[in-house]
């Protein structure tokens, strides 16, 4: 998560430490403007990573590449989301 693959005893690969570099970027924008989008550490863009809202459930896969995705349903997240949404409303 924090680009230290290079620390670790185990073998990665190139796209290991691409994927690493790139999941660094969405958390560095995340913490820098509250959204992870915009520009990896090159100056290039970053794929779209949509929020996950009831209406469309937006998720970001990441396998060898980051890829955005909508899933039909997903109990947990759907959860989570009803879950944030009374606590808001409790204040």
């Amino acid at each position: 998560m924090f680009d230290s693959l290079g620390n670790s005893w185990r073998p990665f690969e190139g796209k290991h430490y691409d994927l690493a570099r790139q999941v660094t970027s969405y958390w560095t924008n995340f913490v820098k403007t509250g959204d992870p989008n915009g520009l990896d550490y090159n100056g290039n863009p970053l794929p779209e990573w949509k929020a996950y809202r009831a209406e469309e459930k937006s998720v970001m896969k990441f396998l060898d590449t980051s890829t955005p995705d909508v899933l039909e349903e997903c109990p947990v997240l759907d959860f989570r989301l009803a879950f944030g949404k009374e606590k808001l409303t409790e204040r």
